[in-house]
């Protein structure tokens, strides 16, 4: 990893700071207005390192890395949730719904790299959706939890329904805050 960052140092698009050896400056330093003027450290590197290149292996060439990763592990949970065959050792012929599901769940994220929505406002709703379906889970999780037709014998003491009710409670407490702020 280290002769990864020495590599890209070289190309200015990280400054040597994980390093051991001396540092190099990897040229002028960019202060935040002339990032926000020049339309973002991109833009800035593709003006002074000609094009695309520089770019290639900062920060925008591994996001399309993540596309995958998030996509499989979407495809196994709702394949897993539907009682299918799943998982990359299987052939798409022998877990066809399985990569069905994979192939939709990447033109999704595809469609929504390529859709120019903001990717810090597509997780500031992301985190809202999340704390809202939170705490109906909690309280269902919490009533299940407490209860001896569901759980038998193991049913949570009266310490831990104390402490699930309070962070059930903060959690809801949390969200109406949100809300009211968002």
């Amino acid at each position: 990893m280290r002769e990864a960052l020495v590599r890209q140092r070289g190309r200015g698009l990280i400054t040597g700071a994980a390093d051991d050896g001396p540092s190099k400056p990897a040229g002028p330093r960019l202060d935040i207005d002339q990032h926000h003027r020049a339309g973002g450290a991109g833009a800035e590197a593709r003006r002074r390192r000609g094009g695309l290149r520089a770019v290639r292996n900062g920060h925008r060439g591994q996001r399309p890395s993540c596309a995958p990763v998030l996509a499989g592990s979407a495809a196994d949970a709702l394949a897993s949730l539907l009682g299918v065959r799943r998982g990359l050792d299987h052939a798409p012929g022998q877990a066809p719904l399985f990569y069905g599901i994979l192939a939709a769940a990447m033109l999704i994220g595809l469609a929504i790299g390529l859709s120019g929505i903001n990717p810090m406002k597509a997780l500031a709703y992301a985190a809202v959706i999340n704390a809202l379906a939170s705490v109906p889970i909690m309280v269902g999780m919490m009533l299940a939890a407490s209860n001896p037709l569901v759980m038998g014998k193991l049913v949570i003491t009266r310490r831990l329904k104390i402490v699930g009710w309070a962070a059930t409670g903060v959690m809801a407490v949390a969200v109406a805050a949100t809300l009211a702020n968002f």
